[in-house]
């Protein structure tokens, strides 16, 4: 049976505990580099829905009242929330297109950040466990003296 003393720094970084089991502190450091490597080269963000809509006017007549209904558009429509509020604002093609990169472009910096956010909660687990452990083992070494 091996003890605690003749594991390499790597094992002990990865026995800490469940939630780390297979990560060391570096290989933890390497990933974070890596996603911030990623943000960037992302480009412009936005938030928000990018939709295509078709409309009904009042007009009495109209083909968009027919049956079947041939209704107006379609039109872009790009919403967004604004101070608990949803604003819209209508598009041509063109910036629908831009905007389409954008939100995703959005999406996956959300997604980047989400996984910078655990891999940073791994790390400062991993951290605080490795000082407890260093505080236990100087607490055990000053009782034997």
């Amino acid at each position: 049976m091996s003890t605690d003393n003749t594991k390499s720094s790597t094992q002990k970084d990865m026995d800490v505990g469940d939630p780390m089991a297979g990560q060391s502190l570096e290989g933890l450091a390497r990933r974070y580099r890596e996603l911030a490597r990623q943000v960037v080269g992302i480009g412009f963000v936005s938030d928000g829905t990018l939709l295509q809509r078709t409309t009904l006017c009042g007009r009495p007549g109209c083909a968009c009242r027919a049956q079947p209904p041939q209704r107006h558009g379609p039109y872009w429509q790009w919403t967004r929330k604004v101070a608990g509020k949803t604003v819209g604002k209508r598009l041509n093609a063109a910036e629908a297109a831009l905007y389409q990169e954008w939100i995703a472009n959005g999406h996956r910096l959300e997604a980047i950040v989400a996984e910078m956010r655990a891999i940073s909660r791994q790390a400062i687990d991993l951290r605080l466990a490795r000082a407890r452990s260093a505080e236990i083992l100087n607490t055990d070494s000053d009782k034997r003296t």
